[in-house]
């Protein structure tokens, strides 16, 4: 799959908070090396589509044994289920599970009353498939990196429509933050910095533009592994939540506040997220998260289930 439109240069969109404004491409000068850089920025995911032939891998499946619904009859099995999320997993990451344990569970989908779906979670021991630690990362799709979790995927149950997959670095600690940062957030410099575009906060926080073109290339790749079956239509740095008071629009940079000795508060960058829209209107989050040397986390869930 290519995207539809040729992209003249990254940054034209990803500096944009909403949509691919028509920006300059270098409209400031590149700020100078930070101090503290995000972790493992040499690690590149690109889809294993058209780089080497798939060949299906030995797994072990497993139902979960927190396991309440009952498949229907028109769903497809647990084993089927797997090796579409096997094929998913090698699309998106180019990585093969080979000897490693599928945990498998099917439940009802809220989104859409008249669909299932199978979520399934790759393990490396069968130990870490049947712990608590391995229950509660499926329900959050493992984006905390909890124990020998790698992969977690979510599919249609009846069509096998790739609805959502992460990657954790093997053996992620939990992230804690040393102290509670909310008054920082809660400060006048706080809510000034909640209120920055994405090319503000990159400025203030030490990202250069190459920085960022990168990791956009990253999330381009893996988006279109994602959907692969339609093109691409727009890529838009940061993504929009439903709110009281209507669409707020979130900034696509993560970071970090802290302060310095003087008390100056500073921004340390912890991730990128991008929402990317397809040409059928989907709409899909690309969240890319490193808090400290050794951890990764990369999530992609669609937003709208048809």
């Amino acid at each position: 799959m290519k995207i539809k439109y040729v992209f003249v240069t990254v940054l034209a969109f990803v500096f944009a908070a909403c949509s691919t404004a028509d920006l300059p491409a270098y409209d400031y000068e590149a700020p100078p090396v930070p101090s503290v850089v995000i972790s493992n920025t040499e690690i590149q995911f690109t889809s294993a589509i058209a780089e080497v032939n798939f060949i299906q891998a030995d797994i072990t499946v497993l139902e979960a044994p927190w396991q309440e619904d009952q498949a229907p009859a028109r769903a497809m099995t647990k084993e089927e289920a797997a090796r579409i999320g096997e094929r998913y997993i090698w699309d998106v990451f180019g990585d093969s599970i080979d000897g490693m344990y599928v945990v498998m569970h099917y439940t009802d989908c809220w989104l859409r009353s008249y669909r299932g779906r199978w979520q399934g979670i790759v393990t490396l021991t069968v130990g870490a498939a049947d712990s608590e630690a391995t229950r509660y990362a499926i329900g959050s799709m493992g984006s905390l990196g909890i124990g020998e979790m790698l992969f977690a995927f979510t599919l249609d149950s009846e069509t096998g429509e790739r609805l959502e997959i992460s990657y954790n670095s093997p053996n992620s600690p939990m992230i804690i933050v040393p102290r509670d940062t909310q008054p920082l957030w809660e400060s006048a410099q706080g809510r000034a910095i909640q209120a920055m575009s994405n090319k503000e906060l990159a400025m203030f926080a030490g990202i250069s533009p190459e920085r960022l073109s990168t990791y956009t290339e990253q999330v381009i790749a893996l988006a279109e592994a994602h959907f692969y079956d339609t093109t691409l239509e727009n890529v838009a740095m940061g993504r929009t939540v439903t709110t009281p008071n209507g669409p707020q629009r979130l900034q696509g940079i993560h970071v970090l506040l802290d302060t310095d000795e003087d008390g100056n508060i500073y921004a340390t960058p912890t991730g990128f997220e991008f929402t990317i829209t397809d040409d059928t209107g989907r709409e899909a989050i690309v969240t890319i998260s490193e808090f400290h040397q050794g951890y990764r986390s990369i999530r992609i869930w669609s937003v709208l289930y048809r």
